[in-house]
């Protein structure tokens, strides 16, 4: 069974060679590599280049246009029966696709999820592919929407990325997992995630971007998660709006962002005014929950207070 994977790139002369060595090496050998190449500017190209005898790489050079257009281009091209996506500064254990292939294989699953190591520049952690100790679709919505940790059955996956915008994952993947009907998983940290300074989550001055968060969730709740799995949709919006985005708000004291802040509150109160009775709330810690409280009354002083007293 071929494995078509995406690794979408630009300009990442210094990483992309530990990315593809990470796949070309890879255990389980039946494998269509398509790495898109979005334009880069620096020697990307160039070091792509090395691997044109490997004859299972296609390498596609297109305008830059962004993580969601490389990969929905890369989507043109697969010809496999199982697709998966690696970002280009992140590599895979070298038995990750035959631990993932034969985990979907003997369960004729739609998706098959691993867990992540997290490397830092001082520290690695592992970040759970599954939170709950189930699996099953429900588990797979209230876990990290990363579309990176997962491989797909190819017929699954009929939903593009959206273009030009940030928390593409977020607005594409629980979609998908949704209109899937069977899940397996690999208990282990396959997918190498490398946390790396200047991305959204750690910018110290404001991007309009950080905006997107909005259309994401309406892109997901306009689908079919919000009719076969309220419960789960509900959690995704206090996860990931009332507590992540929120957060990211709270960074900074722009009037966008205090509009950012106060929108927010205004959408859970009117789509979730009940939210504090969801079914996963313990999946958040006791700290997130305080501090999705504070900010659902509005109390964005208090965490600010809080943030510097920490901080000192």
């Amino acid at each position: 069974m071929k494995v078509s994977i995406i690794i979408p790139v630009y300009n990442g002369e210094k990483y992309i060679q530990n990315c593809i060595d990470s796949v070309i090496n890879q255990t389980y050998k039946n494998l269509e590599i398509i790495i898109v190449n979005d334009g880069s500017k620096d020697d990307t190209l160039s070091v792509l280049k090395k691997y044109k005898t490997d004859k299972r790489i296609k390498i596609i050079n297109k305008e830059n246009g962004g993580l969601s257009s490389a990969r929905n281009t890369g989507l043109k091209y697969v010809s496999g029966k199982y697709l998966m996506f690696l970002d280009s500064d992140d590599y895979l254990s070298l038995d990750a696709i035959e631990k993932m292939i034969s985990a979907s294989s003997v369960n004729n699953s739609d998706i098959t999820i691993c867990d992540f190591l997290v490397e830092y520049d001082d520290k690695t952690e592992i970040k759970k592919g599954l939170e709950l100790n189930q699996i099953d679709i429900k588990s797979a919505l209230v876990s990290s929407p990363s579309a990176c940790n997962k491989i797909y059955k190819i017929n699954v996956f009929n939903v593009a990325f959206p273009l030009k915008k940030y928390y593409e994952d977020l607005g594409t993947i629980p979609i998908i997992i949704s209109n899937c009907s069977k899940i397996s998983y690999v208990d282990e940290a396959l997918y190498h995630y490398i946390q790396r300074n200047g991305s959204i989550m750690h910018q110290e001055t404001y991007n309009r971007k950080l905006e997107d968060i909005f259309f994401i969730l309406d892109r997901i709740y306009n689908s079919t998660v919000k009719t076969k799995y309220p419960q789960e949709l509900e959690y995704i919006y206090v996860k990931h709006l009332l507590h992540d985005a929120s957060l990211r708000f709270l960074n900074f004291n722009n009037n966008d962002a205090k509009k950012s802040l106060n929108k927010i509150v205004k959408i859970m109160k009117k789509k979730y005014p009940n939210w504090k009775k969801n079914k996963y709330l313990n999946l958040m810690s006791k700290q997130e929950l305080i501090l999705t409280r504070l900010i659902y009354k509005k109390f964005f002083f208090i965490y600010k207070f809080y943030r510097k007293v920490k901080s000192s």
